[in-house]
């Protein structure tokens, strides 16, 4: 990249957050924290393969290669039982995502992903009370953020503050009672949970019929409710900010179910790259 499309990159990405900060304040969704994921992974492979062409870094990312850099850390983390070696790699998530933390503003929509990545390298390093502040850090920025809080109780549970993970979990099931690792942690926890409701498909032939004798939907305009499929007024904001991505637009989410879970030597990193 020549020093003048650099200079156009670094503007765009300024221009970028400086939006965000000013006017980002929601966190983001589920979908965004895997498409994060998914950019790191092919971020770390274009650096480790040395292509010449630039990586599509869209402002939203600027500063993100470094939760990129921790990702392959946590990996190792998972994957070894050597103290000194743990060590290591948990000083390197943390190192990685503080940089993150102190050169993006906390209303950033993908801060909850950072703290949660963080927090859950420090539990697994050992260091309680950093780990849990982390955690709590994260819920605090998306109460709805799953895998911290599914790693918060684990982390009460690990911790001997079984009430504490229960009550974590509750408030989880409240917010998304279908949620299944939220249900298979309550089940572990002895809770009592209601029983999952199948997921109902509506009939789009089916519609309430008006006084005039037509369908609902052929006379009434559209509703204006957040509905299950409808885009809420932020994701808008998020939408047009990446199609204006320096370089390329953000990734795709892809379904968490056609994800690659584990490996052999780690099966409980879903994200991990090669």
């Amino acid at each position: 990249m020549n020093s003048s499309n650099c200079m156009k990159f670094l503007l765009a990405a300024f221009v970028g957050l400086s939006t965000i900060q000013a006017s980002h304040v929601l966190a983001g969704t589920q979908a965004e924290y895997l498409a994060l994921q998914q950019w790191c992974i092919g971020r770390n492979k274009w650096q480790a393969e040395g292509v010449n062409t630039p990586y599509p870094n869209p402002p939203e990312y600027f500063h993100f290669h470094h939760y990129c850099f921790a990702m392959p850390a946590m990996y190792r983390l998972y994957s070894t039982s050597d103290k000194s070696k743990q060590r290591n790699e948990v000083s390197e998530v943390v190192n990685q995502t503080n940089y993150v933390i102190s050169h993006v503003p906390e209303a950033h929509f993908l801060m909850p992903e950072v703290y949660a990545l963080r927090g859950k390298a420090l539990a697994l390093g050992g260091q309680n009370a950093q780990a849990e502040a982390s955690l709590l850090k994260s819920l605090q920025l998306d109460p709805g953020h799953v895998g911290a809080r599914i790693a918060l109780a684990n982390f009460y549970l690990d911790t001997n503050r079984k009430a504490k993970a229960v009550e974590v979990v509750k408030v989880g099931l409240e917010m998304d009672s279908q949620n299944t690792k939220l249900r298979q942690l309550a089940s572990r926890l002895g809770m009592k949970i209601e029983e999952a409701k199948p997921a109902v498909t509506p009939d789009p032939s089916a519609g309430a019929t008006s006084d005039d004798g037509g369908s609902e939907s052929e006379t009434s305009p559209p509703s204006t409710s957040a509905t299950e499929g409808s885009v809420p007024s932020h994701e808008t904001t998020k939408s047009s900010q990446q199609s204006n991505a320096v370089g390329g637009e953000l990734p795709p989410a892809v379904p968490a179910e056609q994800l690659k879970i584990g490996t052999p030597k780690n099966p409980y990193c879903r994200f991990c790259p090669d």
